[in-house]
């Protein structure tokens, strides 16, 4: 089932209107929201592709630990502290 959500860009910091289409907790679409006061429909590329951020394949799926020169998955209910 297709919905439709109206939100804000974060990925800058004029905060432009959006309104995202989500299907099976994806976005599929976006565009412009005119009923946004600030934007009034403007959508800046970069808002424009905010899917891509959410499907990119090189995003972070779990919390990263520095093990030497690597990084490795660090259990996400454990408490990441720095070493003295």
């Amino acid at each position: 089932m297709r919905t439709t959500c109206k939100t804000s860009c974060v990925l800058c910091a004029q905060n432009c209107g959006l309104e995202v289409e989500v299907e099976n907790n994806s976005i599929v679409n976006v565009k412009g929201d005119k009923s946004n006061g600030k934007s009034e429909g403007y959508l800046c590329r970069k808002g424009m592709n905010i899917a891509n951020h959410q499907h990119n394949a090189d995003r972070l799926k779990y919390p990263l630990k520095r093990v030497g020169d690597r990084l490795s998955e660090s259990p996400g209910t454990k408490p990441l502290t720095k070493s003295p």
